[in-house]
């Protein structure tokens, strides 16, 4: 037990875990966690905001967390509010906030640098710097002018039976991330950051190549 340490005789994780305690101690509706793996490295973290879930889904506790680490929202959160200078700009679950995103506020919260602008025809087609691009089930409700985002993960080197989208463009810039690569492409003065696998080895910087985009990864945004 921890009742017979010192706070100074605890670790990080330790003093989190007799903080989390003592919290529900007196049963509480609802419990405030303000950014309560902030000053821990990134394994114990992960672990720890698993075992927060777990308690207070065993506990039938609810909980307001806050943080600015999204994967940490993400993997404790059964919905996320995002906020921008006090206003709400979207509260929905983790999966639905990553797959569409409201508005640009949300989508570069989250991280995402593909954001076009441009305009979408009748015909269901996406008109912007990136020449005219085939939207699937877009809104019905925006035409004239949006914003395209083009999620990271939706890009394939090899042409899949299922990407009907594909850009050529120079690779400006590829970098190692451990379990992916982070490759910049230059389409017509726009860049577009893609993650690839680590096998096989991306394209080199300088070298010209064709991308095929998953449509699902296409959303578009009405700001």
């Amino acid at each position: 037990g921890f009742e017979d340490r010192k706070i100074d005789e605890l670790s990080g994780g330790e003093r989190q875990r007799v903080a989390l305690a003592r919290s529900l101690a007196p049963g509480p509706q609802l419990l405030l966690l303000d950014e309560p793996l902030g000053s821990l490295d990134r394994i114990l973290r992960d672990r720890l905001a698993g075992e927060i879930r777990t308690i207070l889904k065993n506990l039938g506790v609810t909980a307001v967390f806050v943080t600015h680490d999204q994967a940490e929202a993400f993997s404790v959160a059964d919905k996320v509010a995002i906020l921008n200078n006090g206003i709400l700009q979207q509260f929905d679950t983790p999966e639905n906030l990553y797959r569409v995103p409201q508005n640009s506020t949300v989508a570069r919260f989250l991280g995402f640098h593909n954001l076009i602008e441009g305009c979408l025809d009748g015909d269901a087609l996406f008109h912007s710097a990136l020449g005219k691009l085939p939207i699937d089930h877009p809104d019905e409700t925006i035409r004239e002018k949006t914003t395209l985002l083009i999620r990271p993960e939706g890009a394939a080197l090899d042409r899949q039976t299922n990407h009907r989208v594909h850009l050529a463009g120079i690779v400006s810039d590829c970098r190692f991330q451990g379990a992916s690569y982070m490759l910049t492409l230059t389409v017509n003065t726009i860049q577009l950051v893609f993650d690839f696998p680590i096998d096989p080895v991306p394209p080199q910087v300088g070298q010209q190549i064709d991308i095929h985009l998953c449509s699902s990864a296409l959303v578009l945004i009405n700001d």
